[in-house]
């Protein structure tokens, strides 16, 4: 989320409960309670006043300091410590930094501002935020983010916690001071500001503020900031390595680009009476970093796809050319390692064959048997020169694999083969392969294909004979035959075991069932529905 949950109940529990999942920048977080520091207590073993302001842990070692939209530091505003030792790192570790002031005379009213580096231009980034219902597949705790209404500038958002990701992360109600705990869920309007250029460069900003939830005041704004000399191209000039200014072009080898940008996130609140600001200060500065931090990976990520960003071979100091082509090839010796390591769905082999013991003990596949016991049938297999019978399937297709349950002899090899057979109007219906990509060749007919990313996009293509095909590892794909003439395709993987979770079978025909309750709630149909389609997909006896 891009400003905080909002607390929905509170109930007092005299047992300790496990912490509540939350959503982006929830004042809730999973670590243990944190002890505060007033004029009175001590942190850390040194006593602390709070009748001036105070630099937080985290900026210790930074000599920066976050402008202030509030009255001058003259004791009515104070910055207040609130991370355990745990939490406390320098600016220069993780380019992070937190402040979290005492504003005004109201003592329950907080001002949290950070900001974060990041290796990525400002469009980058803007894209990450901006993309409401994305946020969940890279915030680990929060579950769904719902866009209720999107105009030019202006967002509504909905974010609700997963119980069943709670119980995946160890993770439940949030437990505070007392035993009392929060669900969450909350309700922000977002709201999208023009890209300005300024003196120092281009920035853009998102307000947002609360609109549901337990609090008289949630309200703030993310800043990205580019400055106008942040963009610096390293390249390689006879075997020394440079920045692109000193560069002549004619000389000069590209190896990447590296982005100074800067991500703000300033927030201002007051709970209600309720709920008192210091239980939930310290969680919340945890939260800001944590998501901060999450946000800048993922926006690193969208940049490296760009191809722009450097990210092995940063060189910035001048070396000898004879110094510096060892170390590069080194890097680049390192880097086709970790490559060549990663290349196969399976694990490498070990020794020239290792045909697999089917009736042996499997541990993550199957052992070798004795190399005595080898034959020549051990590496061969007909069953794909016949096609399948697929008329007589409910689909109108049938798959016939060529894997290491059938040929013992691709254990530890990596690779294996299907044929699919489709009736006139057959369907392979949607599958996954959790270990493999697969690669298919269309040997007879029409077939219409496509798979759906992470991002519910459909990638699909009508191919015809001789067409290839390829579906990543793990993406929900079909085949179906649109075709009044029967149509076959031959499939390759990159796994000996690719294995394959057909999605209707999977929830509909479970052993044990998935339970009714569940499958209405998740395709928003009644019990009558979910009932037939159960009865038509469990297997025939």
């Amino acid at each position: 989320m891009l400003g905080v949950v909002a607390v929905h109940r509170a109930v007092y529990s005299p047992l300790p409960v496990r912490p509540h999942p939350h959503s982006l920048f929830s004042p809730f977080s999973s670590n243990p309670p944190l002890y505060f520091c007033s004029s009175s207590s001590s942190s850390h073993g040194k006593s602390l006043s709070l009748n001036r302001p105070t630099r937080h842990p985290l900026l210790a070692n930074s000599a920066s300091n976050f402008p202030r939209d509030g009255p001058d530091d003259d004791g009515g505003d104070e910055v207040l410590p609130v991370l355990d030792s745990a939490s406390r790192n320098s600016e220069g570790e993780d380019g992070f930094e937190i402040e979290v002031e005492k504003v005004g005379e109201q003592k329950n009213r907080r001002r949290i501002q950070s900001r974060v580096r990041v290796n990525a231009d400002l469009e980058s980034v803007w894209s990450v935020l901006t993309d409401y219902e994305g946020l969940a597949d890279f915030i680990p705790s929060l579950a769904v983010s719902q866009l209720l209404e999107k105009k030019d500038k202006f967002a509504r958002l909905y974010q609700v916690m997963d119980p069943l990701r709670a119980a995946t992360f160890e993770v439940g109600q949030q437990n505070l001071a007392f035993g009392l705990k929060f669900d969450a869920k909350g309700v922000l309007d977002c709201y999208e500001r023009d890209l300005q250029v300024t003196s120092r460069g281009r920035r853009r900003d998102i307000d947002f503020m609360m609109v549901e939830g337990d609090f008289h005041i949630f309200e703030g704004k993310w800043s990205i900031e580019q400055g106008k000399s942040s963009v610096i191209e390293l390249c390689t000039v006879h075997g020394i390595s440079n920045i692109e200014y000193d560069v002549d072009e004619d000389e000069k080898i590209l190896v990447g680009k590296e982005f100074q940008t800067t991500l703000s996130y300033v927030v201002e609140l007051v709970p209600k009476l309720w709920l008192p600001v210091r239980l939930i200060e310290g969680r919340l500065c945890r939260e800001v970093k944590t998501n901060l931090l999450c946000v800048r990976e993922e926006a690193q990520r969208i940049q490296r796809l760009k191809g722009e960003m450097l990210d092995i071979c940063k060189i910035v100091q001048q070396q000898p050319a004879k110094a510096m082509a060892a170390s590069s090839l080194v890097t680049i010796l390192s880097f086709l390692f970790l490559v060549s390591s990663n290349l196969a769905a399976d694990s490498d082999m070990l020794q020239d064959i290792c045909v697999a013991d089917l009736v042996g003990v499997r541990v993550n596949g199957f052992a070798c048997k004795p190399a005595a016991t080898v034959t020549e049938a051990d590496f061969f297999f007909q069953g794909l020169a016949k096609p399948g019978a697929a008329t007589n399937t409910t689909m109108g297709s049938l798959v016939t694999a060529a894997n290491v349950e059938k040929i013992p002899g691709l254990n530890t090899l990596g690779v294996s083969m299907s044929r699919v057979d489709y009736a006139p109007g057959g369907l392979n219906p949607p599958h996954t392969h959790p270990r493999a990509t697969e690669i298919v060749f269309v040997l007879e007919g029409t077939l219409d294909v496509g798979f759906i990313t992470t991002a519910n996009k459909l990638i699909a293509k009508t191919i015809t004979k001789g067409d290839v095909f390829v579906f990543p590892r793990g993406l929900v794909h079909f085949q179906k035959n649109n075709a009044d003439v029967p149509a076959a395709a031959l499939a390759a993987f990159n796994s000996q075991l690719p294995g394959t979770q057909s999605l209707a079978a999977t929830l509909f025909a479970a052993t044990p069932s998935v339970p009714d309750h569940v499958l209405t709630k998740a395709f928003q149909i009644g019990t009558k529905e979910v009932e037939k389609i159960k009865s038509r997909l469990q297997p025939k006896k």
